[in-house]
């Protein structure tokens, strides 16, 4: 009676210390589950998000797309904010500005806050094209709403955009790229 006892008593422990993977058929201790066996829950969740994290990281979704003209003219770095505040001084001059991309039916403008905003005028009869060789347009424009962007054209004071809200525009765009 003491053996089937005792016989007993180590089967369950045995059960709880030990641990059999149904796809590898492999015993285990079941605090080392996680470093032997591949088929553990734990190790395949694990090895989704690093194959994942690899994924994306290796992808890269930055667009860019720029005219022919792109190299022919220097640009000058400016702010939004600054561009705003002496727009008489960039009026008819190649500008380079960063900031976020507003899209919508009637508005397309570059912005860094409510306050600050320029008017964006793409002129898609001499659309921008990328390294492939695709071109931009509006579905490829929209994708990038709300993404931080740096463009390259023409500042104009009197490009004041759907309804005249904005201080100014930019106009012969030859470069639009995501950051």
């Amino acid at each position: 009676m003491l053996s089937i006892i005792v016989f007993s008593l180590f089967s369950t422990l045995n059960s709880h210390l030990y641990h059999s993977c149904m796809l590898c058929k492999k015993r285990t201790l079941r605090i080392l589950i996680k470093q032997h066996c591949s088929h553990s829950p734990e190790f395949m969740k694990r090895t989704l998000f690093f194959a994942v994290l690899i994924f994306l990281i290796s992808g890269n979704n930055n667009f860019v797309y720029y005219s022919d003209t792109f190299h022919k003219e220097s640009y000058q770095i400016i702010e939004i904010a600054l561009l705003e505040s002496r727009s008489l001084e960039y009026d008819n001059r190649p500008i380079e500005v960063s900031g976020y991309l507003h899209m919508d039916i009637e508005n397309l403008y570059i912005y860094i806050n409510d306050k600050n905003k320029i008017w964006l005028d793409f002129n898609f009869f001499e659309p921008l094209k990328n390294d492939k060789n695709d071109v931009l347009n509006g579905k490829k424009l929209m994708s990038l709403k709300g993404r931080e962007i740096k463009v390259r054209g023409i500042y104009k004071q009197n490009k004041k955009g759907h309804s005249a809200v904005y201080k100014g525009g930019i106009t012969n765009i030859t470069l639009l790229e995501s950051l």
